[in-house]
């Protein structure tokens, strides 16, 4: 029985002594062993957390390029942790190194501390007080309740939506950071440079050019039908979200030459008499069937215009720019329309499926309906995770060699014990 204590007692021991990791060589950087970004060698975070906060570490460097890295250990043995986060963070070099713009978080649970070491880059976006604010807020309370998962999920989180479109452009002896909250000695807002005003007006040209090479056009145009075929492709509404201070200074004068265009004065081609236009009602008399129908679902509309001794009549079609009807392949009118696409059998990886649509005439009442194969569905390939490992740290992300970018840090940063 004393024998069993005894070597229980050297195997527990052995165990404590292997978690302590008082040199920052000793530490399973998991840039190298895994390409991630927690080192977990005590598993003191289970492997869903784990994985979840690789994901958004990884997230931060992919969308704003700050390398952040995780560290939980059970000891550091009598290393002061601050003096310990700066050396592992130069020791790995995180961030890149014209930027300097890595992040250390160090949670040692013997020592009830965790410390954030931001690199001189980093520094400039994430203040001391910043830091420890984060710890406060986020973190804090779960570690003296003992939920160091949640503790440090919650942290992560809120270290991304900090550090979310802050830029640290470059690091020298005079850093200069885009920063929304930065403003140096000579800041000047954008919308004040010259050059911003310069770029806008530039890009509205590009509207105002081709509007007035079309007026131009327009002048040798004797048909007023031919002049509202060329300004009608000016009123686009794409034309507002692309540039809208031209848009809404030419919007009226559009809509005007349009409208005039529309409703000129016409001269009979036969007799030389005026000709006038005929309203909705007046016009239908001689409008065929189809033309009706048209104008009923609104994918022509037609002016018919009449000379006074009615020797001479006019049908002047006017389109919208976008239509869901389109030419009907046996009345000829605008006024074929699909009905419906559906899928009558789904298909499987095993065998494909089919599918039917059904087009239909608003006039003449033609249908058609046709059948088509869908495709059986392919299996691909993708990357998938590996699974966690047992023991030493958990892995969740592939393995392979990676390294950090080659940041420093000089100490810049905060913590807070509990």
């Amino acid at each position: 029985m004393n024998k069993i204590l005894f070597f229980f007692a050297i195997f527990i021991a052995s165990q404590t002594f292997a978690q302590v990791y008082d040199r920052v060589h000793d530490v399973p950087n998991p840039k190298t062993s895994r390409t991630a970004y927690v080192s977990n060698p005590d598993n003191i975070l289970n492997p869903e957390t784990q994985l979840e906060i690789d994901g958004i570490l990884a997230n931060i460097e992919a969308e704003d390029t700050f390398q952040v890295a995780l560290v939980c250990l059970n000891s550091i043995g009598d290393n002061v942790v601050k003096d310990f986060a700066t050396d592992l963070f130069n020791h790995w070099k995180l961030g890149y190194a014209n930027k300097d713009n890595g992040l250390l978080v160090l949670f040692v649970l013997d020592q009830r501390r965790i410390e954030f070491e931001t690199g001189d880059g980093t520094e400039a976006v994430m203040s001391d007080v910043q830091c420890t604010d984060i710890i406060d807020e986020y973190m804090i309370s779960y570690f003296k309740s003992g939920n160091y998962n949640q503790g440090l999920l919650r942290g992560m989180n809120g270290v991304a939506n900090h550090l979310r479109g802050k830029i640290v452009d470059s690091y020298n002896d005079n850093l200069q950071v885009q920063n929304p909250n930065y403003y140096g000695e000579n800041y000047v807002p954008f919308y004040k440079k010259s050059s911003f005003w310069m770029v806008i007006a530039g890009w509205q040209l590009l509207f105002v050019i081709p509007v007035l090479i079309g007026l131009i056009f327009i002048r040798g145009q004797n048909d007023p039908y031919k002049k509202h075929g060329i300004i009608r492709y000016f009123n686009l509404g794409i034309y507002f979200l692309l540039f809208p201070i031209a848009y809404l200074l030419l919007f009226k004068l559009i809509g005007n030459l349009r409208l005039r265009y529309r409703n000129m004065i016409r001269f009979s081609s036969k007799t030389g008499g005026v000709m006038h236009k005929l309203n909705e009602t007046e016009e239908d008399e001689f409008l065929s069937n189809g033309q009706m129908t048209e104008e009923i679902i609104k994918s022509v509309d037609y002016d018919v215009w009449l000379e006074d001794t009615h020797t001479d009549m006019v049908i002047l079609p006017y389109r919208p720019m976008f239509s869901a009807y389109s030419k009907c392949p046996k009345c000829g009118f605008q006024t074929y329309i699909k009905d419906y696409d559906r899928q009558l059998i789904a298909a499987t990886t095993a065998s494909a499926g089919s599918g039917e649509r059904k087009h239909s005439c608003r006039n003449c009442k033609y249908e058609l309906k046709t059948t088509y194969t869908i495709p059986k569905i392919v299996k691909t390939s993708t990357n998938t995770m590996r699974g966690w490992s047992s023991g030493g740290s958990s892995g969740g992300w592939s393995g392979g060699g990676g390294s950090w970018g080659g940041g420093r840090s000089s100490g810049g940063g905060g913590g807070r014990s509990w």
